[in-house]
């Protein structure tokens, strides 16, 4: 016994750390995450208090699916933080508690179908056996008659149990294929909720970080990692007043994710860098240039046109599987939820912006859309309404404004409102601070148009001509039937020669003066810019002529 005890006294003495090392399981919650074009940032935080010494602290269940390259942790309290070590753990069921519950209803489902398929079978013998009592009771009944013991009120009870027997068994079946039916629709449905979260994980990532306490110590860690299947984009709302000339903006960011795990009541940031885009920029090698040998181009020639043919077919089945999930996508999503609007507070920099969005938010491993309000621009706009009679003669309401937020705006979808009511839907460029922003708000229906070509001939200039002309006048009646002033430019265009022998002109003695020739760089695009009074009408008129060679043929006209 005294050597026992000795050398316990000996191991003690020579391992004192061993003695209080442990293990502690961390009860930690998601609080902020980061959502980026094509992933997120999560930070899952854990508070507790050790005692002192060398601990593991062990966060168990994260995602299978993050990237462990970006696990990082930090903290605060009076301890030192070593390693962080990270393990898969397999499980015999799926990890997703939501994925858990679906796949055990629909299994559910599934069973009761089985279950009521087996009573169908039982009722279809039951009716076969009534059905059979009721086919050989005419026999019976005719024996009866010949000995004559016939006994109507016997087979009057007998005809109408039979019936009876007929008409429950008939009920119960039908009520069977009533509830098999709701079932198999609450199976579609509930198939189509997996589909979109989907993850058939049976793993999960433990990750264990190695601290040491001097003494008992209250700390904080906080594990922060990058994972996919997690996304947000703009989707914006454009109003407009027509009577104050007000444009309103709102930015909105649609987050969907199916991460595996449920973003509850966190601190909730949308940001513009792409930290997976790349990080170096593709180098640019030396170009060499060569006579090709006659065999050596013929053997390249067939090998190019081989694999662009290869190629053109996977392109193709590649174009067509995109658009039927697409169409598929289209229509399985459900509706976008709509969200209390409340402005985001933006971080903007010389690279990316991030959009802090106020209070808590939640945004479920759902794969669905879930819309918050990020910000709201407030712009003073200039209306015109604008024609191109050639082409149509309906008016379009148009605005420009200079955009005045601080952060460049993504590309996205757009709902447009003229003066509350939905006009349509746009979609908006890229637009940095101080760009022009041009929207096209609908159809004006108080500015009534109409054209139509006054002359229009053919001839041969001088008596032993050289030379074809082509002359067209055309009208222009436009009709403001406001009550106020509006500003109206209508467009038009004339041929554009691209050989010296073809000849255009405007006849500036048949067309409207103050036009601007070339409007936006574009070449033979003309546009005239008035302001039309209360009820006032006004004639646009456009001449030209073309002069060529009569030999020759115009191609264009």
């Amino acid at each position: 016994m005294q050597i026992i005890f000795f050398f316990s006294v000996i191991v003690a003495f020579l391992c004192p750390c061993s003695a209080n090392a442990k293990d502690i399981t961390a009860s930690s919650k998601i609080d902020t995450v980061t959502v980026f074009s094509n992933m997120a940032l999560v930070a899952r935080t854990a508070k507790l208090e050790i005692p002192s010494g060398n601990h593991k602290i062990v966060f168990n269940t994260l995602p299978a699916k993050l990237d462990k390259n970006s696990l990082r942790v930090k903290g605060n309290g009076s301890v030192i933080i070593g390693s962080i070590e990270s393990r898969k753990v397999s499980s015999k069921e799926l990890v997703q508690e939501k994925e858990r519950e679906l796949n055990k209803l629909i299994t559910d489902l599934h069973d009761k179908n089985r279950t009521i398929q087996m009573e169908n079978q039982s009722l279809h013998t039951q009716k076969k056996f009534i059905e059979n009592i009721g086919k050989y009771a005419p026999d019976n009944i005719n024996e009866e008659i010949k000995r004559g013991e016939i006994k109507p009120e016997k087979w009057e009870t007998a005809w109408k149990t039979i019936g009876e027997g007929v008409a429950e068994t008939n009920q119960a079946l039908l009520k069977n294929e009533f509830t098999l039916r709701e079932n198999n629709k609450e199976i579609q449905k509930l198939y189509k909720e997996l589909r979109n979260i989907r993850t058939g994980s049976k793993d999960s990532i433990q990750v264990q970080i190695n601290v040491k306490a001097k003494k008992t110590a209250k700390i904080k860690l906080v594990v922060l990692y990058q994972i996919n299947e997690a996304s947000w984009s703009p989707l914006y709302d454009a109003r407009l007043d027509t009577k104050t000339a007000k444009l309103s903006l709102t930015q909105h960011g649609q987050v969907k994710q199916r991460t595996g795990e449920n973003w509850e009541d966190v601190a909730l940031t949308l940001s513009t860098a792409r930290p997976s885009q790349g990080t170096q920029m593709p180098t640019i090698d030396t170009w060499w240039i060569n006579f090709i040998q006659p065999q050596i181009y013929k053997e390249r020639k067939e090998r190019i046109a081989h694999f662009a043919n290869k190629a053109g077919k996977v392109i193709k089945g590649m174009a067509i599987g995109r658009r039927m999930m697409t169409d598929e996508e289209d229509s399985m999503s459900p509706p976008v939820p709509e969200a209390v609007i409340q402005q985001a507070a933006i971080v903007a920099s010389e690279f990316a912006a991030e959009f802090v969005i106020h209070g808590s938010s939640s945004v479920p491993a759902d794969n669905a859309l879930h819309k918050f309000a990020i910000n709201t621009y407030k712009m003073d706009t200039k209306i015109t309404v604008q024609i191109t009679p050639k082409l149509s003669t309906k008016a379009y309401l148009h605005t420009k404004a200079k955009y005045n937020g601080k952060a460049p705006l993504l590309f996205g979808k757009m709902n447009l409102f003229r003066d509350e009511a939905f006009i349509g839907k746009a979609r908006l460029k890229k637009l940095r601070p101080d760009d022009e922003l041009k929207l096209s708000f609908g159809i004006d229906d108080k500015v009534a148009v109409s054209r139509r070509l006054l002359e229009g001939e053919t001839s041969e200039l001088g008596l032993i001509s050289k030379e074809k002309r082509i002359e067209r006048k055309y009208r222009t009646k436009v009709e403001n039937l406001h009550k106020m002033p509006v500003r109206i430019i209508v467009f038009d265009n004339v041929p554009v020669s691209q050989n010296k022998d073809i000849i255009v002109e405007i006849l500036d003695e048949y067309t409207t003066p103050k036009y601007e020739r070339n409007y936006e760089d574009k070449t033979g695009v003309l546009s005239w810019d008035f302001e039309y009074q209360p009820k006032e009408k006004k004639n646009i008129d456009l001449g030209y002529s073309i002069r060529y060679p009569k030999d020759k043929r115009i191609d264009g006209i």
